[in-house]
């Protein structure tokens, strides 16, 4: 079951993957994925875990959250 109010905060205050002191910034979710309640709950727990940040490091974010398919030395293609 998801927290609604989790969902709430990730909604409001997160914004992507990236550093706020870079000198570019693309900030966005296009990491798709969530195919069922409890990976998007397990999401939600990594980012509150991190502390609830509105940026987050993409490798330690995936990482943390077991999204591992495209940290690998040949990551499948992802159509756009």
């Amino acid at each position: 079951m998801l927290e609604p109010e989790l969902l709430q905060d990730f909604i409001r205050g997160f914004y992507g993957y990236g550093n706020l002191g870079a000198k570019y910034w693309f900030i966005g979710l296009e990491e798709g994925g969530g195919t069922s309640i409890d990976e998007i709950q397990h999401r939600l727990e990594t980012w509150d875990a991190l502390g609830r940040p509105s940026l987050a490091d993409l490798d330690e974010f995936h990482r943390r959250a077991g999204i591992t398919r495209w940290s690998v030395p040949r990551p499948p293609l992802q159509s756009t």
